[in-house]
């Protein structure tokens, strides 16, 4: 894939100066332009770098450097960097909250979901395996009858968390029982990670 980045340069404004005559041309028509330069990704501005001011004369073009220091440090104060420079910075912090907010309403649902198990929800646990390593596994609800609930184990172990099988995986269809109350105990301690409903 190749990534079209680096850094480009735009006008954000154009002051006029009538007080100025142009050694040049004898014009009284000097232009201040205030450029921001930015990098950019996909030609998408990701964040500003650098904002400069340049002269030059509107009729003949002559450039002027050394005008600058009369009035172009106040021209370059006085723009303002647009809020678009910052586009993929405001995208990236959009997704951010994006996420943010996900993980904060899966987690009221999962406390929703587990204080009224139904049958078929999946949870996966964490444990330690035989070189005390954490490992995750999956359990399905079979059966829900008053304090207690009946699920099934997943026949596979993994290295991370898991919510949903592999077509080749399996549950072990032997009934284990809990306590309600155990289970509870078990989310809040951390062994069961993730709830996973429908």
């Amino acid at each position: 894939m190749i990534f079209f980045w680096g850094t480009r340069t735009k006008v954000l404004k154009t002051y006029s100066d009538r007080d100025f005559v142009c050694e040049n041309c004898n014009s009284p028509r000097l232009n201040y332009v205030v450029r921001q330069q930015y990098f950019h990704l996909f030609w998408i501005p990701i964040v500003p770098v650098d904002k400069f001011v340049g002269t030059y004369c509107n009729d003949c073009g002559t450039s002027r450097k050394e005008i600058y220091n009369k009035n172009g440090a106040e021209f370059n104060k006085v723009t303002k960097t647009p809020v678009y420079m910052y586009s993929w910075l405001i995208v990236i912090g959009f997704f951010i909250m994006y996420l943010v907010v996900d993980a904060i309403v899966t987690k009221n649902k999962e406390k929703e979901y587990i204080k009224k198990p139904i049958r078929g929800d999946v949870y996966s646990v964490k444990f330690k395996d035989d070189n005390n390593q954490d490992a995750y596994s999956l359990i399905k609800i079979v059966d829900v009858a008053n304090d207690s609930i009946y699920f099934f184990q997943g026949n596979v172990c993994y290295n991370r968390s898991m919510y949903k099988l592999k077509s080749s995986e399996f549950f072990v269809v032997d009934t284990i029982a809990n306590s309600l109350t155990e289970i509870n105990k078990m989310y809040e301690e951390g062994v069961i990670v993730r709830i996973d409903r429908g």
